[in-house]
């Protein structure tokens, strides 16, 4: 499986420990939530999709840029997972881009949270659906980051990774429909 981002518009907010070092706190991801429209379908995270998952070298980045990082499991990141998803909080570094972040947030320019993840073998499930076909992913095999970010757009990348997929559900559905056409002109002979 090839990584997949997903953004959403969640509240992050920053907080101020007692020594007044600034915490970013929010949800990279909610549990059985319908996301807005991607290319024909709609998908939603499954409670539990993280309970095997790796999330042992997960980073904190601004808008999914690996020269940017903000933390890091196990120094400055913490991730726990409850009822609503998966919650982090980061005691951003000092550095430039970290206080220029925080400056935006405050300002409430940037406020959506994403997260780069790939989907373990079997780990989705595809249902035809009114409007939209619909897409339940169940078992998440790593986490990569969470990312503070600013723009909701997919990346091509991401995109075609996500078209690969939905193109073989519908596919596999046409199949499906062409085998049971045969079927009742087998019957009617």
């Amino acid at each position: 499986m090839e990584k997949e981002m997903r953004i959403l518009t969640n509240e992050v907010e920053i907080r101020s420990n007692d020594n007044g070092t600034p915490t970013i706190i929010g949800y990279a991801l909610k549990f059985e939530r319908w996301s807005k429209p991607m290319y024909g379908f709609k998908e939603k995270l499954a409670r539990g999709c993280l309970d095997e998952a790796d999330m042992s070298d997960v980073v904190a980045l601004i808008n999914h840029d690996y020269n940017l990082v903000l933390g890091r499991v196990g120094a400055n990141l913490t991730l726990s997972i409850d009822e609503i998803g998966l919650r982090f909080e980061i005691i951003p570094t000092d550095t430039s881009y970290a206080k220029d972040l925080l400056e935006n947030m405050k300002a409430g320019v940037i406020n959506k949270c994403s997260f780069g993840f790939t989907i373990a073998q079997g780990g989705q499930e595809w249902n035809e659906g009114d409007e939209l076909d619909e897409r339940t992913i169940t078992k998440i095999k790593k986490l990569y980051d969470v990312s503070i970010v600013t723009d909701p757009a997919y990346d091509d990348t991401e995109a075609v990774t996500n078209m690969r997929s939905y193109e073989e559900f519908k596919n596999n559905n046409r199949n499906r429909e062409i085998e049971l056409l045969d079927l009742e002109v087998e019957i009617l002979k």
